[in-house]
């Protein structure tokens, strides 16, 4: 599990992106831990860094 501030630096969007893409399902859900904290399944997080990267280099040939 990976809280935001852990994960942003691999995303090429905003923590506010990434909260909205989170509820609208562009992006894994997060998961509460407790009333204030959230984070998201490492597992999930690198399958969808994965996929795009790959969407976006098939782009670029």
């Amino acid at each position: 599990m990976s809280r935001a501030k852990t994960i942003l630096p691999f995303l090429p969007f905003s923590r506010t992106t990434l909260h909205e893409w989170s509820r609208d399902g562009r992006f894994p859900a997060s998961i509460r831990l407790s009333p204030t904290v959230v984070a998201w399944r490492n597992s999930e997080v690198l399958a969808w860094i994965e996929s795009h990267s790959t969407s976006s280099n098939d782009k670029e040939a």
